[in-house]
């Protein structure tokens, strides 16, 4: 029995038995970066959405690990970490777009504090300006300040940060997903 650090034997079970049959697990730090993946993929790469499964199980190192670990097992594993973490292409370790953690890529693109400002009547860079806002909490403080449901909020930004970064922004990530699942 393997022992992984920071991934209970509960969870990676059910990761793998929750009822479906994937032709690829994508393994994703946290649920924001599953709702990136996951539109991204939806726009870009529709096809794909139905044979792959998009998992949320912790830090960094619980996603390498536990990657490490379904792919020792015998099973078609990938990591998409945070675009602060790099990536190791050799251990199937990938990583976002961009230089920082998705929540941060996102809410402090300035179209898209543009359009949740106007859509919402608030001031995304002065909400977000708060001294030592962990970027985990962004979209949680941002939907308080706009009274609205925060899952709405998150996606309406991660909507139009893919729309405002473009198709190419986001190719390489889509056309490793796609070699990884052929």
């Amino acid at each position: 029995m393997k022992v992984i650090d920071r991934v209970s034997a509960y969870r990676a079970k059910s990761l793998l038995s929750d009822g479906r049959e994937h032709a690829m697990e994508i393994l994703v730090e946290d649920k924001f970066a599953k709702s990136l993946l996951t539109e991204i993929l939806r726009q870009r790469f529709p096809e794909l959405i139905s044979s792959i499964g998009i998992h949320p199980v912790g830090d960094a190192t619980a996603v390498r690990q536990l990657t490490e670990y379904l792919i020792d097992a015998g099973h078609r594993a990938i990591a998409i970490r945070d675009a602060d973490q790099g990536e190791n292409k050799s251990t199937k370790l990938f990583k976002f777009p961009g230089t920082l953690p998705p929540e941060k890529e996102v809410f402090l693109t300035s179209e898209v504090q543009n359009e949740l400002g106007s859509k919402y009547n608030i001031d995304v860079r002065e909400i977000l300006s708060v001294a030592d806002l962990d970027h985990h909490k962004y979209s949680e403080y941002l939907s308080l300040k706009a009274h609205c449901p925060k899952e709405v909020l998150e996606n309406q930004a991660i909507v139009e940060y893919i729309r405002t970064k473009g198709e190419g922004f986001f190719a390489e990530l889509v056309s490793i997903i796609g070699s990884e699942l052929h």
